[in-house]
């Protein structure tokens, strides 16, 4: 079961979703500890593609560590004619989901650049570069992850006003059935005590 969401950005100014999903499924994207690279959704303005369930181990983040083992990897296109406000804000919604579905907290959604890669001499990932500053997460990073909690709060506020609901008409049923049930037998205790 995943425990955190990883967020990236392609840095492939040419790719766009469906691109990035014909490379994926022929294995192109070379690296990592099983020899390609696989992540579970990308991401334009116009369309979300998924690449692998997301109770599947992903290579996209820190090779053999948490970020692999225990995360949802979603990159984020950046290919001329993507609006990449609407990617960022279809990928906080996106986010927010995956967050109400399998019950991860907000502080479990981690930028690339949070799962250090063993071996390499920036072992932090400047990525999603255009939600970072100077290569760290900043205040533009917390303005996307408050995009993103403020989508969760509606999804939760949404399943509150739901069960409000069913509960309001389980209530009703409840007492239409006892009405029901004392319009059967008022008239044979009516009987009996000599009201009729």
């Amino acid at each position: 079961e995943p425990r955190f969401i990883t967020i990236h950005s392609t840095q492939n100014p040419t790719g766009d979703a469906y691109a990035h999903a014909k490379a994926l499924k022929r294995g192109a994207l070379r690296g990592g500890v099983i020899g390609y690279l696989c992540w579970h959704f990308t991401v334009q303005d116009d369309t979300i593609i998924q690449h692998i369930p997301t109770d599947e181990r992903g290579e996209h983040a820190d090779f053999d560590g948490p970020g692999n083992r225990y995360s949802i990897g979603i990159e984020m296109c950046e290919h001329k004619g993507n609006d990449q406000l609407e990617t960022m804000d279809r990928t906080a919604k996106l986010a927010a989901s995956l967050m109400y579905y399998h019950k991860i907290p907000i502080e479990n959604v981690r930028a690339h650049y949070h799962w250090p890669r063993q071996g390499y001499s920036t072992p932090n990932k400047n990525c999603p570069h255009f939600l970072l500053e100077d290569g760290r997460p900043g205040g533009t990073w917390r303005w996307f992850v408050g995009r993103i909690n403020r989508h969760h709060q509606r999804l939760v506020a949404h399943e509150e006003m739901l069960e409000q609901i069913r509960e309001e008409h389980e209530r009703e049923r409840e007492l239409q059935r006892r009405r029901e049930m004392v319009q059967t037998i008022w008239p044979g205790i009516s009987d009996v005590l000599g009201l009729s």
